[in-house]
């Protein structure tokens, strides 16, 4: 239930006839969602990332703010555009799952 809690603060929780009462579903966009489901063999629920990508800096400052979270940067130059990769993580309950904030800018 905790992680379901945790969610909560990221994603819309969505309630249809599909729902079985062992799982919880959010929607990502309005062509994906992700089913998170309850039970001790469900490897791939134990451990994921969500990566939330932001428009400005502005925005990823108050999203650390409103966390707690240092923001983290790097510089990558591995890609075709450098870019500065500015971030947040989130971990969830039990370290089941973290949610990364992020801000990308170029570098000219």
């Amino acid at each position: 239930m905790k992680l379901k809690i945790f969610s909560e603060n990221f994603f819309e929780e969505i309630k249809d006839k599909y729902n079985y009462s062992d799982w919880v579903s959010f929607r990502i966009t309005n062509d994906f969602k992700v089913n998170l489901m309850f039970g001790h063999k469900e490897e791939l629920t134990q451990s994921f990332t969500f990566e939330i990508s932001l428009g400005s800096l502005d925005e990823l400052k108050e999203h650390s703010k409103k966390y707690g979270c240092e923001i983290r940067s790097f510089v990558s130059k591995e890609a075709e555009q450098d870019y500065n990769y500015s971030y947040i993580e989130i971990p969830g309950p039990k370290d089941i799952c973290k949610v990364v904030i992020s801000y990308i800018e170029d570098i000219k």
